[in-house]
């Protein structure tokens, strides 16, 4: 449940584990209960944007059954940009149930707010990640988190430019340091998925690339040239070493988050998607809960969380490769030939 130390290790160990894992959910406990109706929670955390999100997103479930209005901020500093604000979250995205008054409240600090780096911080009285499916979290996506007009516009942008009257096969590849929580997928095997899904899917003619590794682009591109169209997002932030984009020191922080975000709602907006174990690309499933995903590699057991872990339980193509024995192809047809019908 803790990880690595045992508990008393970690307490004994590091007096920082003690005030923030041990005392925080006390102190967030004792804002929510002077918050009202309201529950302010700003992450503070180094993990990944979408990361963040599904921290919020257990957070929703908790107010669904509650009846609360949350309000999510983060003020991580791998993506602020000083000149935007201190929160992120409203760089990209809407709190879409707070009132003008509640905003108000919040803004002249009549309202706690709980700061926190992890969900077990906030003291929620149970592990709502467990109760998360595709039924619930798209509802509740849609229920509590706009996203900005301006995002909304680039992304129907790039549909209108390069994806307009095509059928496309997403390709989501999450490199770097993901194989800390999953088998990594050889590049040729992530190929040779491709081509079988092609085969048994005629009407894709394009594919849209997305990956936090600039040689898996590349890689693509190459193979593909000669097939058919390949279209990816001018990312700026990509990586080339085995360092994740939101850990490293260098580059335009706004860049990170926004690119995140796009390429997370352009994958949401193919016809389906091919993928590895990767926030990003299973919240392209919440975004869009009709996007047919095959998942190709099963995150190892402690890191098995929503939405993949429910991915999971989809993936029914029989021709679909098995990735190191990861994949889980359980016969019958496809889901995607079942939407051609």
């Amino acid at each position: 449940m803790f990880g690595g130390k045992s508990l008393l290790a970690k307490i004994v160990g590091s007096p920082i584990y003690l005030s923030r894992d041990l005392i925080r959910p006390y102190i967030c406990r004792f804002h929510q209960a002077r918050s009202g109706n309201l529950i302010v929670v700003d992450v503070n955390s180094w993990v990944g944007l979408f990361a963040h999100l599904e921290y919020f997103l257990e957070i929703a479930l908790h107010c669904e059954q509650h009846n609360l209005t949350p309000c999510f901020m983060s003020t991580s500093p791998q993506y602020v940009d000083s000149q935007r604000g201190s929160n992120w979250f409203e760089y990209f995205f809407t709190n879409l149930q707070l009132s003008a008054e509640d905003e108000d409240k919040i803004k002249h600090g009549e309202v706690p707010i709980c700061r926190i780096e992890g969900i077990r911080q906030l003291g929620l009285p149970q592990n709502y990640d467990s109760y998360l499916n595709l039924r619930i979290a798209p509802k509740l996506v849609r229920k509590y988190i706009g996203v900005k007009s301006e995002i909304l516009g680039k992304v129907n942008g790039f549909c209108e430019s390069y994806l307009k009257n095509k059928s496309v096969l997403g390709v989501h590849y999450r490199g770097t340091d993901k194989s800390g929580e999953a088998s990594p997928v050889p590049y040729p095997d992530f190929v040779r998925a491709i081509d079988n899904f092609l085969e048994h899917n005629r009407r894709f003619n394009c594919l849209f690339v997305s990956s936090d590794e600039q040689r898996f682009i590349d890689f693509i591109e190459n193979e593909f040239k000669h097939t058919l169209p390949v279209f990816y997002h001018d990312d700026h932030e990509r990586s080339k070493t085995k360092i994740a984009v939101h850990r490293s020191n260098s580059g335009d922080r706004y860049r990170k988050a926004e690119e995140a975000v796009l390429n997370c709602l352009l994958l949401s907006k193919c016809g389906a998607l091919i993928k590895t174990a990767s926030f990003l690309s299973g919240w392209s499933k919440l975004f869009n809960p009709d996007l047919p995903v095959n998942l190709l590699n099963r995150p190892f057991e402690r890191q098995l969380w929503f939405p993949d872990r429910e991915i999971l339980l989809e993936n029914r193509s029989p021709w679909t490769l098995s990735t190191r024995g990861n994949a889980h192809p359980t016969g019958g047809n496809s889901q995607y030939d079942r939407n051609d019908e």
